[in-house]
């Protein structure tokens, strides 16, 4: 393979053959490039009507939600009889705040309800005593289990938000890092979630006292009309249900 020639534009590949030139960018903000149509995986009904009025074409996807392989044991758990389910995830990465899981943690501990707790980076002994009712493990189908939860606690990434909402779930969101603040705002705006700081959200007052709450209103709409597959239909989308 013979080099380049001064002032030529190329890379050569691992097989010794020259990749073509590379275009010049169009314009120096990379941030300002997009296609034809630019594609949110994420609810129009999150984003501000005033924020939307300055994009191009575009389209609100919702959630892409996913498909997962079956679990027998998370079938198991999710066929006996009980109380609401509650799932609890902060994620791959903030699962490594074992302090705010464990405060989690203590106050699900003081409520009538069974929860599934993926913990991540978390030792299971960090996180205190749980019922013999809880499912915790490392990691959790988060689809299916989102599919019978009346509450998740959840640290506010996209794919948590999008496939709650899909799933018709309300959120009680504690936001750490990007995104997830501005999507906790939205949510708390919309009337879908409410948001504490992770860092000084307590057990004994704040996250009890929402996540009841949240359970006590989601099954009460639930027995008035079941939540419809689109959560666009769903009462548990409406902000008027959701205004405290």
């Amino acid at each position: 393979m013979t080099p380049p020639s001064e002032g030529e534009v190329g890379t050569a590949s691992a097989h010794g053959q020259r990749c073509p030139p590379v275009a010049a960018p169009v314009s120096d903000d990379a941030f300002a490039e997009s296609g034809d149509v630019l594609l949110f995986n994420y609810p129009a009904e999150l984003h501000p009507p005033a924020r939307t009025a300055l994009l191009g074409e575009q389209a609100f996807l919702g959630s892409a939600v996913r498909a997962e392989r079956p679990d027998d044991e998370v079938a198991a758990w999710l066929a006996r009889t009980g109380p609401a389910v509650v799932y609890v995830s902060l994620g791959s990465f903030l699962s490594v705040r074992s302090d705010v899981l464990a405060r989690v943690a203590e106050a699900l501990r003081g409520l009538d309800v069974r929860v599934a707790l993926a913990s991540g980076s978390t030792s299971r002994s960090a996180l205190g005593p749980a019922p013999g009712s809880w499912l915790v493990r490392a990691e959790l189908p988060q689809v299916t289990l989102l599919g019978h939860a009346a509450l998740t606690v959840t640290h506010g990434g996209n794919n948590s938000v999008t496939e709650a909402l899909a799933a018709g779930v309300p959120l009680l969101v504690l936001p750490m890092s990007t995104d997830q603040f501005a999507g906790s705002a939205a949510l708390e705006e919309a009337g879908l979630g409410e948001v504490l700081d992770p860092n000084a959200a307590t057990p004994d007052y704040s996250i009890t006292a929402q996540t009841t709450e949240y359970i006590d209103i989601t099954f009460y709409y639930i027995a008035q009309a079941p939540a419809a597959p689109d959560v666009s239909q769903s009462p548990l989308f409406s902000r008027a249900v959701w205004q405290i």
